[in-house]
C-alpha cells in the first residue's frame, strides 16, 4: 500500500534548493558509509607481515653496494676536478709569470726611452747655454762697437 501511495505522489521540483540539499546529504552518507566499510575491512585483513630478515639483509647489502658505487663515482670526479685545479693553476702561473716577464721588458724599454729623451734634453739645454752665452758676447761686442762710434 505504501508502494502505491508512493507512485501516486510526485516527486518535487529538482531545481529546488531542497532537492539539491537532499541529493548532497544523500551523497555524503554514502561516501561516509564507503570509508566505514574501508576501515573496518582493513581492520579485519590485519597487518602485512614483516619481511624476513634474509630479505632486509639483501636490501642492505644492495643499499650499500649502491652507496658505495656513488660514492666512487663521486671520488673519481673529485680526483678530476682537482687535476683540473692543478692543471689551471699551473697555466695561470705560467701565464701571470710570462706577462710580468713581459710588462718588465716593455717597463724598460720606456724608461730607455725616457733616459734618451732626458740625454737629449739635457744636450739641448747645454746647446742654448752656450748660445745664450755667445748672444751675450755678441751683444756685448755691439754694444763696444756702437758706443765707440758714438761717444
Amino acid at each position: 500500500m505504501i508502494l502505491a501511495e508512493a507512485a501516486q505522489t510526485t516527486l518535487p521540483d529538482p531545481a529546488h534548493f531542497s532537492s539539491v540539499g537532499w541529493v548532497i546529504m544523500i551523497m555524503i552518507g554514502v561516501i561516509s558509509g564507503l570509508n566505514t566499510a574501508i576501515t573496518l575491512y582493513d581492520r579485519l585483513k590485519g597487518k602485512p607481515s614483516q619481511p624476513p630478515a634474509e630479505q632486509l639483509q639483501q636490501s642492505l647489502d644492495a643499499l650499500t653496494h649502491s652507496v658505495n658505487a656513488s660514492n666512487l663515482v663521486i671520488s673519481e670526479r673529485v680526483s678530476g676536478l682537482e687535476d683540473w685545479k692543478e692543471t689551471l693553476t699551473a697555466k695561470l702561473e705560467s701565464d701571470k709569470s710570462i706577462i710580468i716577464a713581459e710588462d718588465e721588458r716593455r717597463s724598460s724599454k720606456i724608461h730607455d726611452r725616457v733616459d734618451d729623451v732626458l740625454k737629449a734634453v739635457s744636450h739641448q739645454s747645454g746647446v742654448i747655454e752656450g748660445l745664450k752665452e755667445a748672444l751675450t758676447r755678441v751683444q756685448a761686442d755691439v754694444r763696444t762697437i756702437l758706443y765707440k762710434k758714438h761717444p
